[in-house]
């Protein structure tokens, strides 16, 4: 008794293809680093989404208008299909399979680069958790429950059940992000990083500090940021948190691209970048 709800051309450059849940887009693979996204009942483009580096998994929104990908890099990035701009970045995975969502799309979890499994708020980004797992057999696969509250790991051949925080997190003070913390000027151009408590880094002429911010989107610190160095010749930002982590940002979208120092112990007093952007010290 089944009815025929739409039929359109499809992507010569398709490689795969994932229905949304409840049907509202379908997101094709292909060619390795651009995603569009297409309405199913009418075919038409809903969005490009570009990566740097091939895709490797999707994982749909609770909502049906939001979508993860993980591309070969490990990085996760979370994207609105039906608002403008670009992904929010959720970090870096040590392994693609590991991934997974809440079946109510609350909370995310995966392994992260030092082995650890952390489980973040899908709306805020922030983290609920951090599980630690022997380092020689580090979590391959996990799986959030239905509502968030229980998370199994599996890794070693062993498989593990853990209870998280069923309270929701508690975000930073709505007058946390203006109490700034750390601030550097680029040596050769008018941009300007700027750390506050909240963990969150803004990147911008200093013309455009002096006027009103949009509220930031993205957190990189688990406390304040101690410290930064900014490379605009190569949209570079590095930071230094008072809970011992090195951070790089992307200094366009001032999104964190990933984790140079794991949690140290102690707080970070300096950072530098190299003249070519490839070296940080700390």
């Amino acid at each position: 008794d089944a009815s025929l709800v739409a039929s359109f051309e499809g992507a010569a450059d398709a490689q795969m293809w994932e229905v949304g849940r409840g049907a509202p887009y379908l997101a094709l693979l292909g060619p390795p680093t651009v995603l569009p996204g297409l309405v199913t009942r009418r075919g038409t483009e809903l969005k490009r989404l570009p990566h740097a580096a091939p895709v490797r998994r999707l994982l749909h929104g609770a909502d049906g208008t939001s979508l993860l990908t993980i591309d070969d890099a490990g990085a996760l990035a979370s994207w609105a299909l039906a608002a403008p701009g670009g992904p929010r970045s959720f970090g870096r995975t040590a392994a693609t399979e590991s991934v997974s969502l809440a079946g109510n799309g609350s909370r995310l979890a995966y392994t992260r680069d030092d082995g650890a499994v952390t489980v973040l708020d899908w709306a805020t980004g922030i983290e609920i958790a951090r599980l630690r797992e022997p380092r020689a057999s580090p979590a391959t696969a996990t799986q959030l429950a239905a509502d968030g509250n229980e998370l199994a790991t599996l890794g070693g051949g062993s498989l593990r059940r853990w209870r998280l925080p069923s309270a929701a997190p508690v975000a930073p003070a709505a007058n946390a992000e203006v109490v700034a913390t750390a601030l550097r000027r680029d040596r050769a151009a008018d941009v300007v990083a700027v750390g506050f408590a909240s963990g969150q880094v803004d990147v911008a002429t200093s013309g455009e500090l002096a006027r009103p911010r949009a509220p930031l989107a993205f957190f990189g610190h688990r406390g304040q940021v101690t410290t930064a160095a900014v490379d605009a010749a190569h949209n570079l930002v590095a930071t230094g948190g008072a809970h011992g982590i090195v951070r790089l940002w992307n200094g366009v979208s001032g999104a964190p691209t990933g984790i140079v120092l794991q949690p140290a112990s102690a707080a970070i007093d300096a950072v530098a970048l190299a003249a070519d952007g490839s070296v940080v010290a700390n």
